[in-house]
């Protein structure tokens, strides 16, 4: 035991197996204390929650270390292993009597599942929890995930908006009946700001825009100012985003200036609104923000990969909460390193500075990104070539 069960000598896995079960839980029982008494926080994600779940209580102490395991795995983005902890929190849970902690579970299962690109079973674990139990809660939030399944992560013949509407409808139809006046109105303004993704999707802009001034103006009419401030913040993110869409260049400016002043510290707003200050014909200003944007980033991929990948111009990112909260810091200063050498930036960067005449500086940020193994290599090639040009000495 004190090697928490990770030998494969044979005799000690039959000397494991031939002792009597009440007594094999009283060995796990002390090997969890004695873990439990060292406060190492590492322990708290395996062997510990391990020997909970096998000790004489798995679905009271064993729970708890499975539940507490998953969450902050979930919080540091180790989504294979909240998807090995699904299972295991499910056999010591009951959807009868625990119905939150199950639909938790089965939360962030699903958001791991999406995370890592399999749409699926991230379906299938919505339809088992909708089997599972008659809660009106627990029905109302598949609905929204099965409707972002369909319109942002299924693929090929299994995208399909039309279904992605039909069913952030009904979580909206769910929401609607809710009893508690705030709740309702949060809920309400949740899942019509999924419903503007899909309306984005099938072409119409001005019904998105139209859904998410909806929503804010009920959060400011309904909800307590206090309340829900993230999901706000994504609201006037995704406004931003879509006047950009529109052509509305001169009202999306002081938007994303409004949600850079409430958080300073994001970097894709610096890139979103360096792009609109191009736009308008501002180099110098789009620059600095290019400049701050990278000083901000931390270290994810989204904000490179999105534009690598062909996001669409003022495409709201994530529609709801769950977008920015699952983000979250992966390796240490070299791996953060490793991420702004990231072409994206530095070859908007250059762009700008080449608007700027600040040539010598736009030829080495073509140089650096040329040197990464996702530079758009015909794009760099031909900026470098025009600042090159501009540099050499009239003959």
């Amino acid at each position: 035991m004190a090697g928490d069960c990770t030998s494969a000598d044979p005799a000690l896995v039959a000397a494991y197996e031939a002792t009597a079960p009440a007594a094999r839980a009283a060995l796990h029982d002390a090997r969890a204390d004695e873990l439990d008494a060292r406060g190492t926080s590492s322990v708290r994600l395996g062997a510990l929650p391990f020997h909970r779940e096998r000790g004489s209580d798995p679905t009271g102490a064993g729970a708890s270390g499975l539940l507490d395991a998953i969450e902050r795995c979930v919080l540091e983005g180790f989504y294979d292993a909240v998807v090995e902890l699904g299972p295991r929190c499910s056999a010591v849970l009951d959807w009868a009597t625990r119905t939150t902690d199950c639909w938790v579970v089965t939360a962030k299962v699903t958001t791991a599942l999406q995370a890592l690109d399999r749409p699926e079973e991230a379906e299938a674990r919505y339809d088992q929890a909708c089997a599972a139990t008659i809660s009106p809660s627990v029905h109302l939030q598949p609905a929204y995930g099965r409707a972002m399944l369909y319109t942002r992560f299924f693929t090929g013949s299994r995208r399909d908006h039309q279904k992605a509407k039909s069913w952030v409808n009904t979580a909206i139809s769910l929401s609607t009946l809710l009893p508690d006046d705030q709740r309702r109105a949060f809920n309400t303004t949740f899942n019509e700001n999924g419903l503007a993704l899909v309306e984005m999707h099938l072409g119409d802009l001005a019904e998105a825009l139209r859904l998410v001034e909806r929503g804010l103006a009920r959060l400011d009419a309904e909800v307590d100012p206090d309340q829900h401030t993230q999901h706000r913040s994504v609201l006037d993110y995704n406004r931003a985003q879509l006047l950009v869409a529109l052509g509305e260049l001169d009202e999306a400016l002081p938007a994303y200036d409004g949600i850079i002043a409430a958080d300073p510290h994001h970097s894709e707003y610096y890139f979103e609104r360096a792009s609109v200050l191009r736009r308008l014909g501002r180099p110098a200003d789009a620059m600095a923000d290019y400049e701050r944007a990278v000083l901000e980033s931390p270290p994810y991929p989204e904000p490179r990969a999105g534009p690598r990948r062909g996001r669409r111009p003022g495409q709201p990112g994530r529609p709801a909460l769950r977008g920015r909260r699952h983000r979250r810091r992966r390796g240490g200063p070299d791996r953060r390193a490793g991420r702004r050498r990231d072409p994206t930036l530095r070859e908007n960067r250059a762009v700008a500075y080449a608007a700027s005449g600040r040539l010598p500086e736009a030829v080495a940020d073509c140089e650096r990104a040329l040197e990464h193994p996702d530079a758009d290599v015909g794009s760099l090639t031909a900026l470098l070539d025009r600042c090159r040009g501009r540099l050499a000495p009239s003959a």
